[in-house]
């Protein structure tokens, strides 16, 4: 170590006399690494004794010392530089701190020219593989490189030659309905979520609609989705210009509504008879290609077709989500549909141009950037970032406004094996996977029952998916992106994935399902039941018995019309109804009316005696609008079997009726317009005649004073007199030979009064004559 030392003082000192102009830095150098500096000098006297005389100095610091006060003897005595012992330690360490750090700089550069020299085999060896995966894909390589992200097959076919290593399997997800066609729990409420304010429908969930389906009874789920679906697809059919040529002989409500189009609106019976409606619609023989394999047997076959409107809910899960799946196929017919769809379609395309522009302007403006020199140079950049910033906004609302325009929800991206994974904006607690094929190593979920669609339903589950999926691949690149975008809207549970078993798949409550309210609906929220179709026709009796009493009329005797009213109120049989409906239709058109015998009594008797009064039979033409479709309707009132074919034929009957009291009040009024007119006309006409009487009896009372003389020449003689004025008038002035035997007017008068009676005598024409 000593040697070492006086080694590099020996250069430092060579150094000292080389370079004469640095002194101080000279001196800083030779202090940083321990030697003497010759600018200083040692102590004259011992650092223990404090004496002088033959000293040792140390070659660091500037003590001395004697050889008995530093314990030693004159063969200890270095033939180089001598180190006091307290100089000793601090060089040892200095050394010992220089010797690493040489070392480390040895060992580092040994590791950087070997990194550089395998850095340059590797370019070599990675120039190799790329030439050969050049050959064979030249579509992902591009100036030497490979142009990532590449297929995803061919990072697992070809991870050497696509300098990949091998991306790990993809966690499992958890199952969810172990049900078949799980699918099309997800098609129907992602339609209703996207459509639901066209069809006036309140969006559910994928847990109600399942128990809804699942039931053996009537909900409110299942009731008003069919009704919004069948009420669109009723005004398809009927709107139809071949609208009898498709219906079939089974439509007989259908064609009823076709008949009686003007004033019947099948979508105010809804509520009781959608179960008729829908067996006739889906029976419709334009109807029939979009029906699938689940319904074909069970609806369009002879051999098995029953009456729906009884059998329906007992029909399977997977036969009531075909049916409702036929009707949302067919609506895609609808003019109402076609209308939405392009209105979407348009507007989205708008909303992409707009988007188009504005990204053009921002290139625009990216473009001017490196354009701008000058002292104003920082001023404009800030003012174009700004320009570019308030652009980039309005792109975001644009994206806003085109995410809101929702024709379906598409997957957000595939992975590797091309399942695809959704998030749906209705459900943000899970990430849907629709696997190609089921995981059988799942051993809760059959493979024959599970319609592969699994869920991750854990943050930490996601995590770990996005960790597996491997950004280089095409497919995998986007599903990244697309779960980044929309991990906004997921609300995942937080913590660690738990074991899923059998039971835990099936929910545990019914999701509403019977608690369903559609907050949106344009339908009463009525039942059909036999109380409430005695009430519709006891009620059409009351309006109408009010309406023939305005005439003197009664459809039947009291005694039998109490006794109907008693059948009605007891009857607990469609058929038993039906028969009383047809009763009181048949004798509405033959009416009992009051024999003119009794017409002078009094009618101000009570009930009672009004029906003891003597009766004959008219007729009265209640169907007389509606030509021959009377018979239709009355075969179709005898073939009824449900409480909804009543409910239908209640509210034609009621319709008809309503219409002819309508008509009926209309003509009354009417006649008792003319008949008012008639009297004002009349007594228009008395009061005119009256007045011109007392005009009469005025002028005769007054006693009108004529004048002497002639108006026309001025001179007395014989002359006739205005029998409305006091002008007279020669008749030789007037053209006349002699006095007319009728009244005479003046020129003024006859103008006044054209219509004067000629009844009055000519007394005072005579009078001034004889005079």
């Amino acid at each position: 170590m000593v040697k070492n030392l006086e080694k590099k003082t020996e250069s430092i000192q060579q150094q000292k006399l080389g370079n004469r102009g640095n002194k101080k830095l000279r001196d800083a150098k030779l202090k940083a690494v321990g030697a003497p500096c010759f600018r200083e000098g040692n102590n004259p006297y011992c650092k223990v004794c404090k004496d002088g005389g033959s000293l040792i100095m140390c070659g660091h610091c500037s003590r001395s010392y004697h050889l008995h006060c530093a314990n030693m003897q004159e063969q200890d005595i270095p033939a180089g530089t001598w180190f006091c012992p307290y100089c000793v330690q601090f060089m040892e360490k200095k050394l010992k701190d220089e010797y690493t750090k040489l070392e480390k700089s040895e060992k580092h550069h040994k590791e950087s020219k070997l990194k550089h020299f395998s850095g340059k085999v590797n370019i070599e060896q990675n120039d190799i593989t790329v030439r050969w995966f050049e050959k064979k894909y030249p579509e992902y390589v591009k100036q030497g490189k490979i142009q990532y992200p590449i297929a995803d097959e061919l990072i697992q076919k070809e991870c050497e030659l696509s300098q990949t290593p091998l991306p790990p399997p993809l966690p499992l997800p958890q199952p969810i309905y172990p049900i078949e066609d799980v699918g099309d729990l997800f098609f129907i409420v992602d339609f209703v979520y996207n459509f639901g304010k066209m069809l006036k429908v309140t969006p559910f969930t994928v847990d109600q609609l399942f128990y809804a389906a699942n039931s053996n009874s009537q909900t409110p789920l299942i009731k008003e989705l069919h009704m919004a679906l069948i009420s669109f697809l009723i005004g398809h059919v009927l709107s139809r210009e071949n609208t009898y040529e498709i219906l079939n002989e089974d439509s007989r409500f259908l064609y009823s509504a076709a008949q009686l189009s003007e004033f019947f609106e099948l979508n105010e019976f809804l509520p009781f008879s959608w179960l008729p409606l829908l067996d006739e619609l889906i029976h419709l023989p334009i109807f029939k290609d979009y029906a699938d394999e689940r319904i074909m047997d069970l609806f369009f076959s002879d051999q098995n077709k029953s009456d729906l409107e009884t059998n329906y809910f007992k029909c399977s899960y997977k036969e009531k989500i075909g049916v409702i799946l036929l009707l949302i196929n067919c609506l895609f017919d609808v003019k109402e549909m076609h209308e939405e769809l392009a209105r979407r379609l348009e507007a989205k395309g708008e909303l992409i141009k707009q988007k188009t522009k504005l990204n053009a302007t921002i290139k625009d403006n990216e473009a001017t950037l490196p354009e701008i020199n000058g002292l104003a140079a920082t001023r404009k950049a800030a003012s174009i970032a700004e320009k570019i910033q308030k652009t980039q906004n309005k792109i975001e609302e644009l994206n806003r406004k085109l995410e809101s325009i929702r024709l379906r929800t598409n997957p957000v991206g595939l992975d590797r094996d091309y399942n695809e994974y959704y998030i749906f904006e209705w459900d943000p607690k899970n990430l849907y996977v629709k696997m190609i094929s089921p995981i059988e190593e799942n051993s809760s979920v059959k493979t024959k029952e599970s319609g592969h669609w699994y869920s991750y339903t854990r943050s930490s589950s996601l995590d770990q998916l996005l960790q597996c999926l491997c950004p280089k691949g095409i497919r995998e690149h986007k599903l990244i992106e697309g779960i980044n975008k929309g991990k906004r809207k997921l609300k995942l549970i937080n913590g660690d994935d738990s074991s899923t078993s059998s039971e835990d798949i099936k929910p545990q409550s019914k999701g509403g399902a019977e608690n369903y309210v559609n907050k949106e609906s344009s339908f009463k929220n009525e039942d059909c039941t036999i109380e409430i179709l005695k009430k519709m026709l006891l009620s059409i009796e009351k309006k109408f018995t009010r309406h023939l009493k305005k005439s003197g009329k009664l459809w039947e005797n009291y005694e039998r019309v109490e006794e109907w009213k008693e059948e009605v109120s007891k009857a607990e049989d469609p058929s038993a109804l039906a028969s009383l409906l047809l009763e009181h239709s048949q004798k509405s058109t033959s009416p009992l009316k009051l024999s003119s015998s009794s017409s002078d009594q009094s009618q101000d008797s009570d009930e009672e005696q009004v029906y003891t009064k003597k009766y004959r039979k008219v007729t009265i033409r209640i169907w007389q609008d509606f030509g021959d479709y009377y018979q239709l309707w009355e075969n179709l009132t005898q073939s009824i079997t449900t409480l909804g074919q009543l409910a239908l034929v209640i509210g034609i009957y009621q319709k008809v009726l309503n219409l002819y009291i309508e008509k009926k009040n209309e003509a009354a009024s009417n006649e008792a317009e003319v008949k008012k007119k008639a009297k004002q006309e009349e007594k228009r006409v008395l009061r005119s005649e009256v007045k011109n009487v007392d005009v009469e009896s005025s002028n005769s009372e007054e006693d009108i004073k004529h004048g002497d003389s002639c108006y026309f020449c001025d001179d007395g003689g014989r002359l006739i007199c205005c029998e409305t004025c006091p002008k007279v008038v020669h008749p030789e002035c007037l053209g006349l030979t002699k006095v007319p035997k009728e009244d005479w007017y003046c020129d003024e008068c006859k103008y006044k009064q054209q219509n004067v009676p000629q009844t009055r005598l000519k007394s005072r024409l005579r009078k001034n004559i004889q005079n």
